[in-house]
């Protein structure tokens, strides 16, 4: 079986919208295509540990998907992970705070609004890289 499509979820660590995804897209995860990179399991408070703890789940990420709406969000920190996200050609989902759309990187980065089209642009990346296209 191939490995599960692995998406790094960035953004607010308190409000739990982590979950929300999750829940939304279960019957991947229950399929066996899709691996959860949650910041929130880092087993450290440390801001020095959990900046480097991020970049390493950024860079073995297939997908990043970015809240930038969530109320507990640090834009800042956000940016700097989807920036790190960039350099590093990831593909990347961003749930924006305004509509926005960018275009110099090779991956296409989406940006949307509304909650129902960014989890439905990560289900349909998920399920094309699942099925081996990129």
């Amino acid at each position: 079986m191939k490995k599960p499509v692995d998406v790094y979820l960035a953004g607010g660590m308190k409000s739990g919208w982590q979950d929300r995804v999750r829940a939304d897209l279960r019957k991947l995860k229950e399929r066996g295509l899709v691996r959860w990179n949650d910041p929130r399991d880092n087993l450290t408070k440390n801001q020095g540990e959990i900046k480097l703890l991020s970049a390493v789940r950024i860079k073995t990420a297939d997908i990043v998907f970015a809240n930038e709406q969530d109320r507990d969000s640090q834009i800042a920190a956000i940016n700097l992970e989807i920036k790190l996200a960039r350099q590093l050609g990831k593909n990347i989902i961003v749930l924006a705070a305004r509509e926005t759309w960018h275009t110099d990187s090779e991956n296409p980065e989406f940006r949307t609004t509304k909650w129902a089209s960014a989890v439905n642009i990560l289900e349909e990346m998920i399920l094309a890289m699942a099925a081996g296209g990129e």
